[in-house]
């Protein structure tokens, strides 16, 4: 009985160990596969960087600020967390438009040098937070013009850490090959050594601390065993392939323990049971040891299945195919909790199935990829494998089915195989873009044609009956230096397209080049933008060249800039008219209100002496003044009405000598407080039918303008007349004569645009809203009438003041030559020195009129 239970003893032992040494080789190729998902990550970053660096470099973008923008943009769908376009002086900015300079890091010097690739962890000055750096120099003829830089957190690697099977105590780490951590699952670990806190701990197993040393600086995958403090933890150390950097895996002995746990109690249990019934049943304990057996087996074969597979989605089903256990997220994310799998299979697939079915069942690996309906009611490609669970006596008992959701890549393997069935088509189509199409060997030098046509032109046979190395790549190259290429461009073409610059580029990995020139064109003396690129094919022994004509490309951007300065121009403007309007609208509407203010204190005061000869004096300017802020607002309404709906005009019955009492009144009083005069000639009245608002708001806005942009001393008249015409009409004439500063030809051609002020009169001597002659032009326009401006400094009609200089000049009068002629003018920068002195002025004086500085001209 003894010898019975010694051999049932080392029939468990055994068994025990081999599943401890099985499910040790399944915690290593976790490992692996979150080795593999670190080196994925870092790897899709620097391709993305260089894919974005591949555009620039190829591009005709020239701007940086452009080129900063573009990727900003397009970064935000990278895999990376954050992005920055950093210039090739060292600068950049960070989220709130600070300006910060980066030239001293490591990382940026070593893009400088045309390097790329992934910085260790340090603070970022930028976003104040622990971050590593993917850098990708963007390249140009004159040498790197920028840094192109994604940013993951230290936080995302320490997050995709934490999702290794680590047990209870356990940790991972992103770590350097001198033993430093640089990222870990506990984020206390970041920045301490490895080998430090290894070095007090006692080392067990077959690999030493230094063989660990040597195995990391070697780029070599081990394990590690040591006594900790509590228990034992085995160490497993994994090569990246970034800047030599490994995955570092510490688990406590526990995860074993645990694995191995329900094997360990099923033994000890079978252990007892035979011991007490060996005597009444021996071939029960036999039947019960093999069934036992059995299970053991199966089990372990799933426990093999679901750690090979922890990233997949896992379910159980029997051989009809019916659902009978789920593991994971399987549920979740697919609705196969119950019934038949072939009910969620995409009809079409289910040949596929059958077929992976039939494989299992002759003891093959069945493996597929099939469309199954999610929860969403869609179909997602994934990747199928299925397992056969037997018995030790090769029975089928269940099938292990692992799924992997493989949707995006199939999608992409998808696209790929249209680009290929579409790859002849698109070569064809070429030629509608590049007149030549070229494949050039490296070894021998000669080229070919991708295309029938372009051998068989004219150009082409003619070169081969005169020279018989017209096919040599270098002969050709002499021949465009020598008699094609424009001589500014000639430098460019030879550094890009000579034989040897194309050999070396490829020979340096240089993915693609491309090089803008002009050419001569068909017409003697005419040159066209040409653009030649070339790509080098797979192997490395044979390049294509693609050139084709970009004239019209370049004029089209050329013309685009253009546009684009022009509307920036008109952008700046229209905000610098918006600016200037809020700032003068608000004086005009603070000095009527002070004005007010200031009368009604007066009245007050007028009105406890009772002098109502004052009171009557202050209410009228009250009056009047109240009168010109109900104009500016109405001014301001009645723009904004204008450009919505237009103007509609109301007709009614009024008196027109009323009118002119109105603007006597007020404006004798406002050009008093300007000191200018006012006065009117002419008399109107009677009564007529029309839009009296309108009319009246259309003199007060002509005088208005006419002494606002008065001087001190000038004068405003206003003279009215009618003509009688058909149909019972009447043609109302009014003028405003001003001696203002007058105005250029630019400022007369802005005048009725609503807001222009004129620049030379942007200032706080003359506020104002520059909307008044606006809706002055859009009344006269609804009204049926004209409207004109006559501007009589030196510009006078007729005759100008040149012509009337000359004139005087010769005159027979004996003082035609000595008198001094003073040329008054609004805008001195349109009058010329030379034209002045050739009619025969003498001085030029600028509006507005200046007596003092007159009669010091007169004076001589």
């Amino acid at each position: 009985m003894c010898g019975i239970l010694v051999s049932f003893s080392i029939f468990f032992h055994d068994n025990e160990k081999q599943v401890e040494e099985t499910n040790l080789h399944y915690l290593e190729r976790d490992s692996d596969s979150l080795a593999q998902q670190l080196d994925v990550k870092f790897q899709d970053s620097l391709d993305y960087l260089k894919n974005m660096a591949f555009i620039f470099e190829d591009s005709t973008i020239e701007e940086l600020d452009e080129m900063q923008s573009l990727f900003e943009t397009m970064s935000k769908d990278a895999p990376f967390d954050e992005a920055y376009f950093i210039y090739s002086d060292g600068n950049t900015w960070d989220l709130f438009g600070e300006k910060v300079d980066l030239s001293e890091r490591e990382y940026f010097k070593e893009a400088m040098k045309g390097k790329e690739g992934i910085s260790e962890p340090f603070m970022s000055p930028l976003i104040s937070r622990e971050i590593f750096i993917c850098y990708v120099p963007v390249r140009s003829e004159n040498g790197i013009q920028a840094v192109l830089s994604g940013i993951y957190y230290r936080e995302t690697l320490e997050a995709l850490l934490q999702s290794a099977y680590l047990g209870d105590g356990g940790y991972a780490g992103l770590v350097a090959a001198d033993g430093c951590i640089l990222a870990g699952s506990n984020t206390g670990l970041n920045g301490k050594d490895l080998f430090e806190g290894l070095e007090a701990r006692q080392i067990i197993g077959d690999t030493s601390l230094e063989e660990a040393r040597a195995d990391m600086k070697a780029g070599r995958a081990g394990l590690l065993s040591y006594e900790g403090a509590v228990a034992s933890s085995l160490v497993m150390y994994r090569p990246l392939s970034q800047n030599s950097w490994y995955l570092v895996q510490n688990l406590p002995s526990s995860v074993l323990n645990d694995m191995e746990s329900a094997v360990s109690k099923s033994a000890v249990s079978l252990a007892i049971g035979l011991t007490v019934s060996f005597v009444a049943l021996f071939a029960g304990i036999y039947l019960w040891l093999r069934m036992r057996h059995s299970d053991l087996y199966v089990e372990n074969q799933r426990v093999k299945a679901i750690v090979d597979a922890s990233y997949s989605l896992i379910f159980e089903f029997d051989q009809s195919g019916e659902a009978v256990a789920w593991y994971g997220d399987a549920g979740k994310v697919f609705d196969i909790e119950n019934g038949a799998l072939t009910e969620y299979i995409h009809p079409e697939d289910l040949t596929l199935f059958t077929e992976q079915m039939k494989e299992l069942k002759e003891g093959k690996l069945g493996e597929r990829e099939l469309r199954i309906r999610t929860r969403e009611r869609i179909y997602h490609w994934c990747g199928s494998r299925l397992i056969a669970m037997r018995n030790p006596g090769g029975k089928l008992i269940r099938i292990l089915g692992i799924i992997r959701d493989i949707d995006d890549h199939k999608q992409k393997e998808l696209s790929l195989a249209d680009e290929r069935d579409l790859f002849a088509e698109a070569i064809h189509m070429l030629g509608d873009t590049y007149y030549k199409i070229l494949v050039l060997n490296l070894e021998t030098g000669r080229y070919r044609f991708i295309r029938k046509e372009y051998a068989e032109a004219p150009e082409i046979r003619k070169a081969r009956q005169e020279y018989s190395s017209c096919d040599s790549y270098s002969f050709w190259y002499d021949r465009m230096a020598e008699s094609m290429i424009h001589p500014d461009y000639l430098d460019a073409f030879e550094k890009k397209l000579s034989l040897d610059s194309i050999r070396k580029s490829v020979a340096d990995n240089t993915d693609r080049h491309s090089v803008i020139y002009k050419r001569r064109g068909p017409v003697e003396g005419e040159y066209k933008w040409a653009q030649t690129e070339w790509i080098p094919c797979e192997g490395g022994e044979e390049v294509i060249l693609y050139v084709k004509d970009i004239t019209d490309e370049r004029i089209a951007e050329e013309n685009h800039r253009r546009e684009l300065e022009r509307a920036f121009e008109e952008v700046k403007r229209a905000n610098r008219v918006k600016t200037e309007f809020l700032e003068h609208i608000s004086h005009d509407l603070r000095t009527p209100m002070n004005a007010i203010m200031g009368m009604n204190e007066m009245t007050y005061r007028a009105a406890q002496e009772k002098d109502f000869d004052k009171i009557s004096y202050y209410t009228g300017r009250v009056r009047l003044t109240a009168e010109y802020l109900t104009l500016l607002l109405a001014d301001l309404v009645d723009v904004s009405h204008m450009q919505k709906l237009g103007l509609e005009l109301v007709c009614e019955s009024f008196d027109m000598g009323i009118l002119l009492i109105a603007c006597r009144e007020f404006f004798q009083y406002v050009s008093k407080e300007k000191h200018v005069s006012f006065r009117t000639e002419g008399c109107l009245s009677g009564m007529y039918v029309g839009d009296y608002r309108r009319l009246k708001q259309l003199v007060f806005n002509l005088i208005e303008n006419a002494v606002k942009f008065n001087k001190p001393g000038g004068s405003v008249l206003l003279r009215v007349r009618t003509e009688a015409e058909t149909d019972c009409r009447d043609r109302f004439f009014f003028e405003i004569k001003d001696t203002g500063i007058g105005m250029d030809e630019e400022q007369l051609g802005k005048l009725f645009q609503p807001f222009d002020r004129g620049e030379h009169i942007v200032s706080e001597t003359f506020a104002g809203t520059g909307l008044g002659l606006f809706i002055a032009k859009n009344i006269v326009d609804a009204m049926g009438g004209e409207i004109q401006v006559i501007l009589t400094d030196i510009m006078m009609p007729e005759m100008d003041g040149y012509a009337l200089a000359e004139r005087i000049r010769e005159l027979s009068r004996k003082d035609s030559g000595t008198v001094r002629i003073v040329a008054l003018t609004a805008s001195s920068v349109t009058v010329t020195e030379e034209k002045v002195l050739a009619c025969g002025i003498n001085e030029i004086l600028d509006k507005p009129f200046d007596v003092k500085k007159f009669n010091q001209l007169i004076r001589g």
